[in-house]
């Protein structure tokens, strides 16, 4: 999905390097949220 959100930032005139930047923050987002819910499932099944 982020993928495509940058192809079309690309194709509206952003730059490659801000779209990069851009798709790095929002990768961090998704792991962020990842690790907080697999912390949640760790102490829920101890």
């Amino acid at each position: 999905m982020i993928g495509i959100q940058a192809k079309i930032k690309i194709d509206e005139g952003d730059s490659k390097l801000e779209v990069l930047i851009w798709m790095i923050n929002q990768s961090i987002v998704v792991l962020q949220k990842v690790s907080r819910q697999e912390k949640q499932e760790n102490k829920d099944n101890h």
